[in-house]
């Protein structure tokens, strides 16, 4: 490694994310120079439809508050490969992987 050249080092090309209310980087750091507040913000009314039980919203240290991504739920799994199931089982975390891997840089080795 001492013998390492400087222009034999690693370069980042691109970069790509998606972040609640910011489906890019560039709109990501315009709401951060605007100070745009991206988290939501809901009613005990809200978070009694989406199931969250009574006790659970009356403890004091329970945030009503979600950082939300929108359109997560539209992964095209056909075009990586995986069937419908392993799409629902996988973890959403993997599955949002790849759809920035393709929607920051139109291709994306792994």
């Amino acid at each position: 490694m001492d013998d390492l050249k400087l222009e034999e080092g690693i370069a980042i090309i691109g970069i790509a994310g998606r972040f609640p209310g910011a489906e890019n980087i560039e709109k990501f750091w315009q709401n951060i120079k605007q100070g745009v507040e991206s988290v939501s913000f809901f009613t005990e009314e809200e978070l009694l439809k989406a199931g969250i039980a009574q006790e659970v919203i009356q403890k004091p240290n329970y945030v009503k508050a979600k950082a939300c991504l929108d359109n997560i739920e539209y992964f095209d799994a056909e075009f990586f490969g995986f069937t419908p199931k392993e799409a629902t089982n996988d973890r959403p975390s993997t599955t949002f992987v790849f759809g920035m891997c393709v929607g920051g840089s139109g291709a994306c080795w792994l």
